[in-house]
Formats: C-alpha cells, sequence, structure tokens
C-alpha cells in the first residue's frame, strides 16, 4: 500500500476524534439528532483545524445508512465508502480557488436540481469560498437563498471578511478554534504511540507543537518532515533542526545566554555558526524573541524557569525592567532587520547591541552620553518663611535655596547608568516637572507623557521604585525620611500646556538645532558662496553625515 501521510491517514472518522472543537461538533450532533438541518453552513478558522473534516463527517453523518446512536457514520456502507474514495454523486467538494469562475457555479446550480441518487441529501462542500468571484457568488446566491429541499451547502473559509454581506446572513456560522499547546502535545504522543515513533526527549514533541501554530495538519506535516531525516523512527533534536530549519536548542540557549550576561563576544560567534548551518534567518527570529517571552511568562515560577535551559544566576542579576527592555530591543530591532537589505548582518548588529547594554548606556564616550545631553536647570520651590529672631535663623529647621549646589538630574542619571542601565533607560523617558531641596527634605516630581505610559508603568513597579528611591538616597545625601520621590502620568493637554518634554525629546531637540545651525554655516560659508557664482547656480540642501 503507498504511504500516506499522517495528516491524512490520522484524519478524524468519527466525531469523539475530532479534537479542539467540542462547541462545534456538540452543535452539529444535536442538529443532526433533532433533525434541525439547516440548508447552509459556514465553517471559518485557520488552516488544519478540522474544517473540511467536519464538513465530511457531517455530509457522511446525513447521509450514512447505518450510523450509530451518536450518530457516527458507520464507515463502510456503500455512501461512506463512495465519499471517502470521491466516486459519490450525491456529495461533491470544490476547491474554490480553482473553480472560482461564474461557469462553474452555474454548472453547480444545474446539478443542484436533481434529487439524490440515494438517501435525503446532496451535500455541496466548497472550501476556500472566499476565493469565488463576485459574479460567481451573484450568481449562487438566489439558490443559496432558496435551494431546494434536498441540498445542504458548507462553505469553509480561512478568510470570513473578504464574503459578500448577503452570504453570510444566509449561512449558520461555525468558528472554529486554533488547537491549545497541549492538545497538539498529546496528539503528537498519541499518534506517535500507535506509528512507533520514538522521541530523544520530550522537548522534541513541545518543538513540534508549537511551531504547529494551532494547526493539526501543520503539526503532523512537521512530524513528517522530522520522520524523513531520522533513522529507524527516532527523531533527535539534531534530526529535528536539520528538518525544520531550526537552530539547535543548545545553540539558541548559549546565545540568550551570552545576551543575559552581555557577552557579545560568544553571541556573535554562536550566531554566526547557527548561519553556517543554513537556518533559516525569520526562524532564528521567531526562536530568540519566544525564548525570552518565556522567560518573562516565567519569572515567577523557578520550576518553569529551570526547564528554559537558562542561567538562573544571569536571570537573578536581571531587573524586571531590563529584561523587558531587551525584548522590546528585540521585538522591534529584529523585526526591522528582517525586511532590510542586510538582514543576517543587522540581526548580528542587533544581538551584539543588546549583548553590550550596560557598556553603551553607560559609556562616556557615546554621541548620546549623559555628559553631552542638554543640562535642564530646576528652579527649586522654596516654602515661604515665616518671621524668625536672628538666634532662629541659625537652627538647622531654617530652610534656605540650594540652588547652585543642588547637583543636577542629569548627572544623577548618569549615576544611575553605572548602578542599573534599564533603570536610567527607563527614567530617560520621562522628565523632572518639579525639584527643590532644604535641609530638611528632598522633593522631586518626576512625569512621563501619556504616550510613554509603558514606561511608567514599569517604573511604579515597587521594585523599581525602591531602586530608584535608593540610588536618590545615595547620590543626593539624603536618608529616606528626607525624600519625597513622586511619578505622575502627564496628560496630552498639561503636557502641551507645561512645553512638558521628556529628557529623549529634549536631546533629539538639541540635536536638531545644532545640526540647522551647522547647515545655515555651511550655507554662508565664503567658498560655497564664491562657488555658487561661478557655477551659476545655488546649494538648496544640506546632509549632515553622523
Amino acid at each position: 500500500m503507498d504511504y500516506q501521510v499522517l495528516a491524512r491517514k490520522w484524519r478524524p472518522k468519527k466525531f469523539e476524534e475530532v479534537i479542539g472543537q467540542s462547541h462545534i461538533v456538540r452543535t452539529i450532533k444535536n442538529s443532526i439528532i433533532n433533525n434541525r438541518i439547516a440548508q447552509a453552513y459556514l465553517l471559518t478558522g485557520t488552516r488544519g483545524v478540522g474544517k473540511t473534516t467536519i464538513a465530511r463527517l457531517f455530509a457522511k453523518s446525513l447521509m450514512c445508512e447505518k450510523p450509530d446512536d451518536q450518530k457516527n457514520p458507520c464507515g463502510v456502507c456503500p455512501s461512506c465508502v463512495s465519499i471517502d474514495d470521491g466516486s459519490s454523486i450525491d456529495y461533491t467538494e470544490i476547491d474554490g480557488a480553482t473553480n472560482n469562475g461564474v461557469e462553474s457555479i452555474r454548472q453547480l446550480i444545474e446539478n443542484v436540481q436533481y434529487l439524490p441518487v440515494s438517501g435525503k441529501y446532496k451535500v455541496y462542500v466548497i472550501d476556500e469560498v472566499h476565493m469565488l468571484s463576485v459574479s460567481a457568488f451573484n450568481a449562487l446566491l438566489k439558490t443559496l437563498e432558496e435551494p431546494p429541499k434536498h441540498v445542504i451547502f458548507i462553505f469553509a473559509t480561512t478568510d470570513p471578511q473578504k464574503l459578500l454581506g448577503t452570504v453570510l446572513s444566509r449561512c449558520q456560522r461555525f468558528d472554529f478554534k486554533n488547537l491549545t499547546f497541549e492538545e497538539l502535545v498529546e496528539h503528537v504522543n498519541i499518534i506517535s504511540s500507535k506509528e512507533n515513533i520514538r522521541f530523544e526527549n520530550e522537548n522534541i514533541v513541545r518543538i513540534l507543537a508549537k511551531r504547529g501554530k494551532g494547526s493539526v495538519r501543520d503539526t503532523l506535516s512537521l512530524l513528517d518532515q522530522a520522520l524523513g531525516l531520522s533513522e529507524e523512527g527516532l527523531i533527535t533534536e539534531s534530526s529535528l533542526s536539520l528538518s525544520l530549519g531550526l537552530a539547535n536548542t543548545q545553540a539558541l540557549s548559549t546565545i540568550i545566554n551570552a545576551i543575559i550576561i552581555g557577552d557579545s563576544a560568544t553571541c556573535s560567534q554562536m550566531f554566526r555558526s547557527i548561519l553556517d548551518e543554513n537556518v533559516d534567518l525569520k526562524v532564528f527570529v521567531e526562536q530568540i524573541t519566544e525564548k525570552f517571552y518565556q522567560i518573562i511568562q516565567s519569572l515567577d515560577d523557578e520550576s518553569s524557569l529551570s526547564e528554559l535551559d537558562i542561567d538562573l544566576n544571569a536571570i537573578n542579576e536581571l531587573s524586571t525592567s531590563e529584561l523587558f527592555w531587551i525584548y522590546e530591543v528585540l521585538i522591534k530591532d529584529l523585526g526591522w532587520a528582517l525586511s532590510s537589505i542586510a538582514p543576517e548582518d543587522v540581526v548580528s548588529v542587533v544581538l551584539k547591541k543588546v549583548s553590550m547594554r550596560r557598556e553603551l548606556l553607560a559609556s562616556k564616550d557615546q554621541k548620546l552620553s549623559l555628559k553631552k545631553k542638554i543640562k535642564i536647570e530646576q528652579t527649586p520651590i522654596v516654602k515661604p518663611s515665616s518671621p524668625v529672631s536672628s538666634n532662629q535663623k541659625t537652627e538647622k529647621s531654617e530652610e534656605k535655596e540650594v540652588s547652585p549646589t543642588i547637583k543636577k538630574w542629569d548627572e544623577f542619571l548618569e549615576f544611575v547608568f553605572q548602578k542599573n542601565p534599564a533603570v536610567a533607560a527607563n527614567l530617560e523617558h520621562g522628565n523632572i516637572i518639579s525639584l527643590s531641596q532644604s535641609e530638611e527634605e528632598l522633593n522631586i516630581l518626576f512625569g512621563f507623557k501619556v504616550e510613554n505610559k509603558f514606561f511608567y508603568d514599569h517604573t511604579m513597579d515597587s521594585k523599581i521604585m525602591s531602586e530608584i528611591n535608593s540610588y536618590l538616597q545615595e547620590y543626593f545625601k539624603v536618608s529616606s525620611n528626607e525624600l519625597n520621590f513622586e511619578l505622575k502620568l502627564v496628560e496630552a493637554d498639561e503636557a502641551s500646556e507645561k512645553k512638558f518634554k521628556s529628557k529623549s525629546e529634549v536631546v533629539k531637540e538639541k540635536i536638531e538645532n545644532t545640526n540647522n545651525i551647522k547647515k545655515e554655516e555651511l550655507l554662508n560659508n565664503k567658498f560655497v558662496k564664491e562657488a555658487e557664482k561661478i557655477f551659476l547656480t545655488k546649494v538648496d540642501k544640506v546632509i549632515l553625515k553622523e
């Protein structure tokens, strides 16, 4: 017998064998039992989740000569056999992608008028129905609205948004769910047991289920693919990686750990090694971002973290905000890298960037280092003093303006960068609203714009706030009782009224102003002016390099 792929071999023969769609199975079985059969059904969902399978089971159940008590088709009567082998006159499957013209639909409408050869119904299944042309839909509408009593239409689609409203309104709609990760793992294990397929470790099954992305057919196709490169029915991590174009688990864990501890050399070396193994770059990007997502999801569960094969000691050295910063940078920059003209090189640079994050953010010789940023002068808020005697003026409780000796906020941020770059990077997205200091207390009101709420929320984390308070106490030489640090989310109208700008916006504005001055100087340069006279032209654009 010819080899059958696993997805076809293990296609459900009974309703009970369908996984992940119990709500649809129950509804269809009830409609058959209660003899409440609609004349048109619409099955929607992503590929490989059981739409065509259930359509076929539904038709077989309606046309079977000996269904069981649960309305499952017997699978052996002439009607069931003819549907399975494609010879049934009363059951027709049409591919909407290839038979999408009006002529195909007109031929279908002509056949609809004939009574079934056996049984009560003729069933027409149109797969990928959204691919039908508008003229084909229009030709079908009248028949769909008033079909003969012996006709049932079952439409399947992955894109219901493309269907006409007049079609949707004439159908009973069933929305199929993507299967859960756990359901796919269990299904792969059951089929593998029956097929005598063995795995080097359980992680291989988990990778297959994850790569299947909720689709039974895709998951089993990946299993077939891995099996083709395996010997004696044993799938190893090596054969899985080679067959699916994946980075192997050990190499991926090495890169993750290198990023966490800041080992850029190991990270770059291992990435080049992965490319040499012809790993698909898009798949690698998905793997690495997915791994960091799993780390974030497992932060409160040490046992789950230990299963991820990462350095737990290194993870414990990271703050929550730093971990989120790494994930955010990877998601944004790697997505951009894949669409660049040199994706492999750009991905390499992005990995190097996140590995060197502390060195880059804390370095004083960088163009965007804090020392080169604009200084924002803070006006201290001094409480009005009541009349006092000359003796009282010398008391410690007296408040006095100390603006000249107050250390600048940006200098404090530079200090924080040495301690925790991620916390400092978070604070860079906000700015001081007010700062005042007396001999008794230091009051700081710090704000974030609404569009920077992500950074506000992270800074509001109790652990982060505790760190910031400890840095403020250390840098400004105040005790916890003498410090009052508050955060505020600045609304759009308030930000406009107060001309509130984040530190990063201030830096950007200064760079733009500096560049504009440079451009103006170049345009007014005497040599440029002389050249304009000689060549009878005018320089109207200046581009500054980095």
